[in-house]
C-alpha cells in the first residue's frame, strides 16, 4: 500500500462561516443545557424526598459540573454567532 502525501495549507487571515449555522450550533448547545438542567431537576426532586446514595449524589454533582461547562460553551457559541452576524459574513481571525 503506497503512502499518500498530504500538503499543508498555509494559514489564512480570514475564515468564512455561515452566521446562520453558527446560530444553529449555539441553539443546539443551549438545548443540551436545558436537557441537562431537566435531568438535574429530576434528581434534585428525588433528593428532596429521599436520601440519595453516594453514587447518585456523585452523579448529581458531576451533572452540575457538566451543565455549568455546557452553559459556558453555549455562551461562547452565542458570542461567535453574534460576531459572525457581520453583514459581510467574514471576520478576521
Amino acid at each position: 500500500m503506497a503512502a499518500t502525501r498530504r500538503t499543508l495549507q498555509p494559514p489564512t487571515d480570514e475564515i468564512t462561516v455561515s452566521s446562520g449555522r453558527a446560530g444553529e450550533v449555539a441553539d443546539d448547545l443551549w438545548q443540551r443545557v436545558r436537557d441537562l438542567a431537566a435531568r438535574i431537576d429530576q434528581l434534585e426532586k428525588r433528593a428532596s424526598v429521599e436520601d440519595l446514595g453516594p453514587d447518585e449524589q456523585a452523579r448529581l454533582d458531576r451533572m452540575r459540573i457538566r451543565v455549568a461547562r455546557a452553559a459556558r460553551r453555549a455562551e461562547l457559541a452565542d458570542d461567535v454567532a453574534d460576531q459572525l452576524a457581520d453583514p459581510s459574513g467574514r471576520r478576521p481571525l
